[in-house]
């Protein structure tokens, strides 16, 4: 049996061609290529790794979020922005995020 890490890797270019593939098809895909049954666990997990590796991870695009903030301000002045965090051990945990646009207030 392959690990998923592994596994995730054997299955990037299907999965680029293919973000809803389906455990199931994971699992025919690997027994035709290489032979091998793999557990519908497994297989969960290296498509967790997969999404991780093509979209990122969530963590990271919330720490973006007074980016994405100073940006939307940039681009539309008279915008209302905020983002509201609380830290745990140091660091910045997202809590909600408020935007108003100019068109929506006039």
């Amino acid at each position: 049996m392959g690990s998923h890490p592994w596994l995730a890797s054997q299955l990037i270019t299907a999965y680029n061609a293919n973000t809803r593939l389906e455990l199931s098809a994971m699992q025919e895909l690997l027994m035709e290529r290489y032979g091998l049954s793999i557990w519908l666990h497994t297989c969960y997990r290296a498509e967790k790794l997969l999404k991780e590796w093509t979209e990122g991870k969530h963590e990271d695009a919330y720490s973006k979020q007074l980016e994405y903030i100073e940006e939307i301000k940039r681009k539309n002045p008279r915008t209302v922005a905020s983002c509201v965090w609380t830290y745990h051990d140091g660091k910045p945990i997202f809590k909600r995020l408020f935007i108003s646009f100019e068109a929506m207030t006039t």
